[in-house]
């Protein structure tokens, strides 16, 4: 079951999280990051894709397919997906990174959702949550018995996320890169 992992590119301006040294080791050629102090959210989920294939589970990340000429955003997306045959769809979420450039997906998830060519449970919002402080979001229970999921992150765009869990998508919070690899990896499979 090929997964895509999509999420962030950047952290925000002055944040500097704790990498595992395992990203930068295991990054694709000519993903360097000498010179850096810290590598990019985009780096830790390269990182990520190239841990999980190390496990023999087929996952990819959008930005390791080529642009091709006059193609959108949610095209080359679509075209990874359909090329690839991706049936889950993970979505990284850590502590102070930036939110807005996973809007594309996450909206052509939601289409995809209300049109029934994806099922929620092969969605999951793999939520950083960690007891030193890095909380990026949580589940609340709500009366009758539901629960609501939001953003610990002030002035963050994430309105889309509870849309996402209202369509069945499934919140997994992570502590440890340990942790997130071992969930990603379960849920892949």
């Amino acid at each position: 079951m090929p997964l895509i992992l999509l999420g962030p590119s950047a952290w925000l301006p002055k944040y500097r999280p704790t990498i595992p040294g395992w990203v930068a080791e295991i990054l694709p050629p000519g993903r360097a990051v000498e010179g850096k102090p810290v590598p990019t959210a985009r780096d830790v989920r390269f990182g990520l894709v190239a841990r999980l294939r190390l496990a023999d589970v087929k996952a990819t990340a959008l930005e390791l397919h080529h642009d091709r000429s006059r193609e959108s955003s949610a095209d080359k997306l679509l075209r990874v997906v359909h090329d690839g045959g991706v049936d889950r769809y993970a979505i990284y979420w850590p502590y102070g990174a930036v939110r807005p450039a996973v809007d594309v997906e996450i909206g052509w998830m939601l289409h995809s959702l209300q049109r029934k060519e994806i099922s929620g449970e092969h969605i999951g919002l793999f939520y950083e949550w960690n007891p030193e402080g890095r909380k990026a979001a949580h589940e609340r229970p709500v009366a009758g018995g539901g629960a609501v999921f939001e953003s610990l992150e002030r002035g963050r765009r994430t309105t889309y996320y509870q849309s996402l869990v209202d369509w069945g998508a499934i919140p997994i919070p992570w502590e440890s890169y340990e942790d997130l690899l071992e969930f990603l990896e379960v849920f892949a499979r």
